[in-house]
This record gives C-alpha cells, sequence and structure tokens, in this order.
C-alpha cells in the first residue's frame, strides 16, 4: 500500500498525466477488495481513486473505508443511491486527473494495465479504449491498434472495436467532457454507457483503440445489466441513436446493429 502521495497533474516530458479511476459502487462487497487491490497495485503511480458508495446497503462502505485509510490516492464518496449514472457523475464532479478512466466494482485490472496505455496519453487522442477478458486464465494477446481520426474511419473499423459501447476500461480527456458537457443521463437505469457512447462520439473522433487485453470483466448473475430484461428500457437507449441519426454515419451504422439487438431482445423477452 502506499503512504504520502503527491499527484502530478501532467509531465510533459516524461507523459505523466495524473489518471483519476472512477468506480461507482453498489452491492458489491463480495467483489470490492479484490477491485481495489488490482488498483492499489497499478505500476504506474500517479493516479488517483475516487469510489463513489451509492448509497450500498451491504459492507461495501466498510471496506472502502479501510481502503481509504491506507492509501492516500483513495477518495470515497458517500451519496444516497441515485443509480450508476449518478454515482459516475458524482466521480466525474470530484476527479483531478487529466485523464479519466472507468471500472466496475466487481471488476479488475492486471499490474501493468494502466501503465501499458499512459504512452498513448497525449494530445494526438482524446479517448483511447482496451480490449478485455471474461477468464482470468486467458491469453494475453497484444493486437491490433486502430487510431482513428473521423467518423468514417471509426464506421469502417465498427466490427473491429465493437466494444466501444461499454464504458468500463476506457480512458477519457477529461477536457471534452468539460468543453462539451458531458454526462451521463440519470433517467436510464440500464444500458447508460449505450447512451453515453453517443454522446461523446459526437464530441470527438480523436480515438486510438488498443486491442491489449488488460481489464477484466467479471460475468456475474444479479448485475444490473445481466438482470434488466424491459423492452422498454432498451428504448429509452434507443432513442439516443434515433436523435443523431442525421448527424453522424457511425451513428446510423450503430442505430441498424442496436435496432437487430432491441428485435432480437423484444422476442426473448416474449415482447
Amino acid at each position: 500500500m502506499q503512504g504520502a502521495h503527491h499527484f502530478n497533474l501532467y509531465d510533459k516530458e516524461m507523459n505523466n498525466p495524473l489518471v483519476s479511476v472512477i468506480v461507482p459502487i453498489y452491492g458489491v462487497e463480495r467483489y470490492i477488495s479484490r477491485c481495489a487491490y488490482s488498483l492499489m497495485e497499478q505500476t504506474y503511480s500517479n493516479v488517483e481513486y475516487v469510489f463513489v458508495n451509492d448509497g450500498s446497503t451491504d459492507n461495501s462502505g466498510e471496506i472502502l473505508e479501510k481502503f481509504g485509510k491506507e492509501d492516500v490516492r483513495v477518495h470515497v464518496i458517500i451519496k444516497k443511491n441515485g443509480g450508476v449514472s449518478s454515482a459516475r457523475n458524482a466521480g466525474i464532479a470530484a476527479a483531478k486527473g487529466t485523464w479519466l478512466y472507468f471500472v466496475d466494482g466487481d471488476d479488475f485490472l492486471l499490474p501493468d494495465s494502466i501503465a501499458k496505455v499512459i504512452p498513448y496519453l497525449d494530445d494526438r487522442y482524446d479517448v483511447v479504449m482496451t480490449g478485455m477478458r471474461t477468464d482470468e486464465n486467458k491469453s494475453d494477446s497484444d493486437g491490433l491498434q486502430i487510431a482513428v481520426s473521423s467518423e468514417t474511419d471509426l464506421t469502417r473499423e465498427f466490427d473491429t472495436i465493437g466494444w466501444f459501447f461499454a464504458i468500463w476500461g476506457m480512458f477519457f480527456k477529461k477536457d471534452i467532457f468539460l468543453q462539451n458537457k458531458l454526462w451521463f443521463d440519470e433517467k436510464l437505469v440500464a444500458n447508460e454507457d449505450h447512451a453515453f457512447a453517443i454522446t461523446w462520439l459526437m464530441a470527438t473522433s480523436r480515438i486510438l483503440a488498443l486491442k491489449n487485453e488488460t481489464y477484466y470483466y467479471n460475468i456475474r448473475e444479479g448485475s444490473l445489466s445481466h438482470t434488466i430484461r424491459d423492452p422498454r428500457i432498451e428504448m429509452g437507449v434507443f432513442d439516443y441513436y434515433c436523435r443523431y441519426l442525421d448527424k453522424n454515419l457511425f451513428v446510423i451504422t450503430c442505430f441498424y446493429s442496436c435496432k437487430t439487438n432491441l428485435w432480437c431482445k423484444s422476442i426473448y423477452f416474449g415482447g
């Protein structure tokens, strides 16, 4: 664990930006220690960890309090329950870093997950996304890198970087949040990251996709993304796509993909 730590907002010569890791917390006491330890043990040290306790009723809060006492880079925000979008927005507002990185409380990272991405966190890109694994024992694959400079490029690479809808495992330059007033829609109770993808895609096209599988995604029963099965909720996200159909070719591609997905889900739901 770390002792006293002085944050360095940005050192251009060393490419040493402060990264704010934002972790919304609700009902993950079984997993939060693994997540937190994986963050504390990152080989890149110029990091602050913003845990947002979204009114969790289990022991997650007590566990986070322990980590806060052991590492000064840990900041715990306690708020009444408002949903994951509300928690992420609180984390964004509190973050001091020049880059934001989103992690879910039931997931975890490899020790060098952040360090691998640091060379790319510069003025060339506004968003850097990484690959993920669902199996801890799966071998690493440092694969293709895709630099995206326009909507057309992104459309062409749609099938290759299709994981962009998920917010976790993505690094965002904080300036694009501030300049474009990007926030998560707190009215959405599920698939909020899908809707948010549309807003940030409209804000920038300077995107780098790395296929380094540095993020471990935990597929678990009972998580919000695996329990919400209401087509009406899905349609709330669908509305986001419809709003931007005439503005961006890439969004049109997303629209048709999403529409097909919704149709399949409606059958699955019995709708």
